[in-house]
């Protein structure tokens, strides 16, 4: 796990002094709507700061803490959560999504900037904070002690209506460290690196979710989750799907590689060219593509056309272009009735028609062995000293019918 979410024991220096005023702030919640600290005033706060990526956060709620927290405080106290990670902007379908599978109804607001988390020295989550009816912090920390025997939380709430100190006042909080965003850095790149280093976790969301941030912050080569090692667990049965859809989401580049160096298989390079019916390129486009391994599977050990294993998703440049560099796919294994070795595409592009084509080659020894003449998607292959074979062909769509 990388840096910005290790576990981590928090008692941050520079933290606002319990007693004093609380650092007022105005954020937006993940339904748009502007929350101000100062006009709460006359009732209590408690602040969450917390992340859907968290587990410790995620284990808080599973196991009833923070719910019956809430419970036992509703009508009490007014509940804000305050995500203060730098990419919380970028995956709010997914915040949404998680509040709505744990039944989350206090409002989610989002600080990416992370002005408002430092302003409190919030470091870690879950975190909590209790501003009293006088704008002033009167609790900072944990939610309860490691051995669950004491809320601290609900504590200070009582201290407080009793017009008493909270005590303890402030306690080290034990959770995932926030990840400001870091002034001056590659968000995209670093948000790439974090989803890296969750990959290898059990935990399956954290590393899609950074990988959306990552591609909607810009990351020039969406791709690359397809032959980098760090994914392979991301890349495997049906979690595959999921990564499907992002990088469909994502799609940007015009040449890309989908098959991992150690990938079994004779090279291949193919350069489409994707054009209308009077030869014109077709700028943007995109283009997915998909075909069997060597063995002529399409899945792990099946051919499940729904979830293949080699795939990719491309957009066309400027002159109609992209280049695929994978591997030659098998023929079909045990088939009643013989099959060539193809790769699928499937097409889309404004204002045209979507267009399913697939892509054979002419030196497949299929058609000689059946006494049949290599149809004209077959495309020739190439060969030179040094280089991978490779085929080129135009595929052709047609425009919308009005």
């Amino acid at each position: 796990m990388t840096n910005a979410l290790l576990l981590a024991l928090t008692l941050a220096a520079g933290d606002p002094e319990v007693g004093k005023p609380a650092p007022d702030f105005t954020l937006e919640d993940t339904e748009g709507r502007r929350h101000r600290l100062s006009d709460l005033r006359g009732k209590l706060v408690v602040l969450e700061w917390t992340s859907h990526l968290c587990p410790g956060v995620a284990a808080h709620y599973r196991r009833g803490w923070l719910p019956q927290t809430q419970k036992s405080l509703e009508g009490r106290v007014v509940w804000l959560a305050i995500d203060s990670n730098g990419f919380c902007k970028r995956v709010v379908d997914d915040i949404e999504a998680w509040r709505k599978e744990r039944g989350v109804r206090h409002p989610w607001l989002l600080d990416p900037s992370g002005a408002v988390g430092r302003s409190f020295g919030a470091a870690a989550t879950p975190q909590l904070f209790v501003v009293d009816a006088r704008g002033v912090l009167a609790y900072a920390g944990a939610l309860r002690d490691n051995d669950g025997k004491r809320n601290y939380l609900l504590d200070a709430v009582a201290a407080i209506e009793a017009k008493r100190t909270a005590d303890p006042a402030r306690t080290p909080a034990r959770g995932c460290m926030i990840a400001y965003a870091a002034p001056g850095g590659d968000e995209a790149a670093d948000l790439y690196a974090e989803a890296a280093g969750w990959s290898g976790e059990a935990e399956i969301d954290p590393p899609f979710s950074l990988l959306k941030a990552a591609f909607r912050a810009g990351h020039p080569a969406p791709s690359r989750v397809l032959t980098d090692a760090a994914f392979a667990k991301l890349r495997a049965g049906e979690v595959r799907k999921r990564l499907r859809a992002i990088l469909r989401e994502a799609a940007r580049e015009s040449r890309m590689t989908l098959v991992p160096p150690d990938e079994p298989g004779e090279p291949l390079v193919f350069v489409g060219r994707v054009v209308d019916r009077s030869g014109r390129p077709v700028a943007g486009a995109l283009v997915y593509a998909f075909h069997t391994d060597r063995r002529g599977l399409y899945s792990e050990g099946g051919m499940d056309e729904s979830n293949p294993r080699l795939f990719g998703y491309l957009r066309t440049g400027a002159d109609g272009r992209f280049e695929l560099r994978t591997i030659r796919p098998g023929h079909y294994p045990d088939q009643e009735e013989p099959v060539e070795q193809h790769i699928h595409f499937e097409i889309e592009a404004e204002g045209f028609a979507k267009k399913i084509d697939r892509l054979g080659f002419r030196d497949d020894p299929f058609w000689a062995k059946h006494g049949k003449k290599p149809p004209a998607w077959a495309a020739p292959v190439t060969r030179e000293d040094g280089a991978p074979p490779r085929c080129e062909r135009d595929l052709v769509i047609d425009r919308e019918s009005r």
